[in-house]
């Protein structure tokens, strides 16, 4: 179509005739070169995927800090929510296990807002002063952390989740990529499985460890 444009334009405003062959050949290479830059952005991109996934880890909290990663797991047909959070030492040494459910959600945001605010009742009922919660959720972390007031249909979660913080200035939320956030992501599908709250103290799940391990083996 571009080339019977330009091949009609030429005709009229500069009185230049090109033969319909011509103009298909023309298209022809158009297409080729279009083609070829489809398949070159293609590579660029799988590349960039690539070195971002050779970059990406679990990075372990600051020395005396513990990190507690958090996800959720949504059911829609049956509006079922999986809770999981997973808290590790400054070595990367798991020290507490969570599998939680909360009934009638669905929607993922809600389920999110959550995972954290469980994660953070572990905490504070644990006396724990340092503490990095660190999810896949951009949109959590980004409304915890925004001064302004919440006024989303998770407002009143991510409300509730900024009073907690109030006071506690060791306690920071975090945003990581969901490639570091598997242990989490892992109770939080695995708790969908279950009917109460599990709760492990140093000796977490076996799928767990193995992540746990795959993860401590990438930063040492």
């Amino acid at each position: 179509m571009r080339g019977l444009w330009v091949r009609r334009n030429e005709s009229i405003f500069e009185d230049i005739f090109k033969s319909p062959s011509q103009v298909i050949s023309i298209a022809q290479n158009d297409l080729k070169e279009y083609k070829q830059a489809l398949q070159m952005n293609k590579v660029a991109l799988r590349n960039n995927e690539e070195g971002e996934s050779r970059t990406l880890r679990w990075e372990k909290p600051r020395t005396g800090s513990v990190k507690a990663n958090w996800d959720a797991a949504v059911d829609k047909k049956q509006r079922r929510v999986g809770l999981g959070v997973l808290i590790r030492d400054e070595d990367g040494k798991p020290l507490v296990a969570v599998e939680g459910q909360k009934d009638n959600v669905d929607h993922p945001v809600v389920a999110e807002a959550q995972a954290l605010w469980k994660a953070m009742v572990i905490c504070r009922d644990l006396r724990l002063e340092k503490v990095i919660f660190e999810g896949d959720a951009q949109v959590i972390v980004k409304a915890v952390n925004n001064a302004s007031e919440d006024f989303s249909v998770y407002g009143s979660l991510t409300e509730g989740i900024k009073h907690l913080l109030k006071g506690r200035t060791n306690w920071t939320v975090q945003y990581t990529h969901r490639s570091n956030n598997a242990a989490a992501h892992t109770l939080a599908k695995e708790s969908l499985h279950s009917q109460t709250e599990l709760v492990w103290i140093e000796d977490i799940p076996d799928s767990i460890q193995r992540i746990v391990k795959r993860e401590c083996h990438c930063i040492e």
